[in-house]
């Protein structure tokens, strides 16, 4: 049985980012479109270019018209602190403030 557990129940404090870059345009594969060929409609062209499969326009069965998608990418690192706290503490914490 899965218990939510918070950032603050865990320990973890203090969260900072460490040199964000710039958010840049990046072109993937669309999710929503089958690049393996079962609803990709004629005329488009899948491969495989050193080990990454790649897609390029085309129009499936769905009526999609775009294989690949651009989207934004905001590649960032966060520390922070962290102190454990067992899941005893927790639940004795739990039990303390219900009292």
């Amino acid at each position: 049985n899965a218990v939510p557990v918070g950032t603050a129940e865990l320990g973890i404090s203090c969260p900072v980012l460490i040199d964000p870059q710039k958010v840049r345009l990046v072109e993937v594969i669309n999710p929503n479109v089958d690049v393996m060929g079962r609803r990709s409609g004629a005329g488009g062209a899948v491969g495989e270019i050193m080990g990454r499969t790649t897609a390029r326009r085309t129009t499936d069965t769905d009526g999609d018209s775009e294989t690949t998608v651009k989207l934004r990418q905001f590649d960032f690192v966060v520390h922070f602190c962290w102190q454990p706290v067992s899941p005893t503490q927790r639940e004795q914490a739990d039990r303390e403030s219900e009292e």
